[in-house]
């Protein structure tokens, strides 16, 4: 599907109506709608349910201002250039498991300041510049303990609650499962 100019997934520009309720979703991939058609994404179809609702005086719109690979801290950015200036009514967090993955591999002196960033960018570059001729499943080895991640990842998510509850936003926050926790999804 189409994408705005910062690869978000905002495409409807439509007029905001004076009973609208505004929801913005921020997460990873998975929030994004990875592997979907956009009519097919979380958001997508939540506001269309929301909207199927008998007997309302109000429309939902969904923005959707998730990215593959954030992590929390990149969420933070995200609500505090695009989303709060918006003023939603409600913001969805669908996260977490980038945060768990790239946690392991962080530097450990960034963990201890409850820093964890996509590592992407650097393998990334690191091929485009040939920095290193590693494999990949060799330079991503889980070198943090478990309870500094989650620490690290909670720090962070209170951190983000906490900005958006102070501007008067409801919040609603989920903690996303691993799609290879199963071996078949649910309907």
């Amino acid at each position: 599907g189409k994408l705005d100019q910062y690869g978000f997934r905002n495409v409807d520009k439509e007029t905001i109506y004076k009973k609208e309720i505004k929801i913005c979703l921020l997460g990873g991939s998975s929030c994004w709608g990875f592997d979907l058609l956009y009519s097919e994404t979380f958001g997508a179809l939540l506001q269309n349910k929301l909207n199927k609702i008998k007997n309302k005086k109000f429309k939902v719109k969904i923005y959707n201002y998730s990215q593959h690979s954030h992590v929390v801290l990149d969420q933070t950015i995200t609500y505090l250039l695009f989303v709060q200036k918006l003023n939603p009514d409600i913001v969805i967090i669908h996260d977490g498991f980038n945060d768990l993955l790239f946690g392991m591999i962080t530097d450990k002196n960034l963990l201890s300041d409850n820093l964890t960033y996509n590592l992407n960018h650097e393998s990334i570059l690191e091929k485009l510049y040939k920095l290193n001729d590693k494999n990949p499943t060799e330079v991503i080895k889980c070198h943090n303990k478990p309870d500094k991640i989650i620490e690290s990842y909670i720090f962070r998510k209170k951190q983000l609650k906490k900005l958006i509850l102070n501007n008067k936003t409801k919040v609603i926050s989920a903690l996303q499962p691993c799609i290879f926790s199963k071996n078949t999804l649910s309907e």
